[in-house]
């Protein structure tokens, strides 16, 4: 199976394994996803963030998201360099020590954010009040309603997005 063809398949709907293709059954359970493409093709596995402590990120999404930090195993705490949060076989993030971390400005300014996190959310003040009792602050700048930007404790820019009800 080819990429166009599996492209073409999943846009309407009915992408299907062949008997030659190994498949990815992993997206099988994602809730909005239901199809499979040859193994061939690159998977999302995960995104990472720097940050000057790794763990305390971590546990930061952690509280976000309601997943778990993987365990420390035999580090210490302050050995960490790379730590992740468990999401089974879905995409996940990750959390990577950067000894002169510098946090990114936002909306502009001399270290441009690289990316940002979307979160959807059923109730834009509740999703508020949850970022915010657990160490993110309200960006000043709020250019849209349906949506509000919040850095995280190391200043990584994240939105919590009103889900959309026709989805």
């Amino acid at each position: 199976m080819d990429y166009a063809s599996v492209d073409e398949e999943k846009s309407q709907g009915r992408a299907e394994p062949t008997s030659e293709d190994q498949t990815s059954d992993s997206l099988e359970s994602n809730s909005s996803l239901r199809y499979r493409w040859p193994m061939n093709r690159p998977r999302f596995q995960l995104t990472a963030l720097d940050c000057p402590d790794p763990l305390a990120l971590a546990r930061f999404y952690s509280e976000l998201t309601g997943l778990d930090v993987e365990p420390l195993g035999d580090f210490k705490p302050e050995d960490v360099q790379w730590i992740e949060l468990m999401n089974g076989s879905a995409p996940t993030l990750a959390f990577q020590k950067v000894a002169n971390f510098v946090a990114p400005t936002w909306p502009e300014g001399a270290v441009p954010q690289q990316l940002h996190l979307d979160f959807t959310i059923d109730d834009l003040e509740r999703g508020e009040a949850h970022v915010l009792a657990i160490g993110a602050t309200k960006a000043d700048y709020q250019p849209g309603t349906s949506f509000r930007v919040y850095l995280d404790p190391v200043g990584h820019p994240f939105c919590l997005v009103l889900r959309d009800e026709s989805l």
